[in-house]
């Protein structure tokens, strides 16, 4: 994007000539944020921002044990020395194309969420469909029975089967009279399949 940071990729080891260059550019900047950016600019490829680039950051975590309070972090032996480091294992990489494929994915989750999330305070739609009556419930249960639904004879069972339906109907929808409609076109077409079975 046009607003992100300017990116390089620098390499490992430069050569005579790039060194040469960045000396020349430090020993002419007052600026040493603009004679880091040249430094940059000389040694480094530019890179989109967005570009499938793994980063990686290293750092030692502070040892209070330094400073005459107990050690934080447990100190780890060193592969290529006999001294005692204070580290922490580096987090596996993620591709930024990744981040944004798991940042979509949160966002379909989070969209989700709050389309079956209750409100803090009820509704008159929700006050509908939590106020339906047992024998209103009766007739939508006995279309779903029909076409398999597995909800016991019961009053209380068959109004609690169409009261879910219909709460997650205004939910999803906002209105009672829409999930109501939505709710009565389930119940005929499973009344369909009943018969076309």
């Amino acid at each position: 994007m046009p607003d992100e940071t300017p990116m390089y990729l620098v390499p490992g080891e430069v050569s005579d000539e790039q060194a040469s260059e960045v000396a020349t550019v430090i020993a002419l900047n007052t600026s040493k944020k603009i004679g880091v950016h040249q430094a940059l600019e000389a040694i480094g490829t530019p890179i989109q921002p967005c570009t499938d680039v793994e980063t990686v950051g290293v750092y030692y975590e502070v040892n209070l044990g330094y400073y005459g309070a107990p050690s934080v972090w447990k100190p780890r032996v060193s592969a290529t020395s006999s001294k005692h480091l204070p580290c922490r294992d580096i987090t596996p990489l993620v591709r930024r194309i990744d981040m944004a494929a798991q940042v979509t994915v949160r966002d379909m989750e989070i969209a989700r969420l709050k389309e079956n999330a209750l409100p803090d305070e009820m509704t008159p739609d929700i006050e509908a469909a939590l106020g339906l009556i047992c024998f209103q419930a009766a007739p939508y249960a006995n279309a779903f029975r029909a076409a398999g639904a597995k909800i016991p004879h019961k009053a209380e069972a068959e109004q609690a089967y169409v009261i879910f339906k219909l709460l997650k109907g205004v939910l999803k929808l906002g209105d009672f009279e829409k999930a109501s409609k939505a709710l009565h076109d389930q119940a005929v077409a499973s009344l369909g399949k009943d018969t076309a079975g």
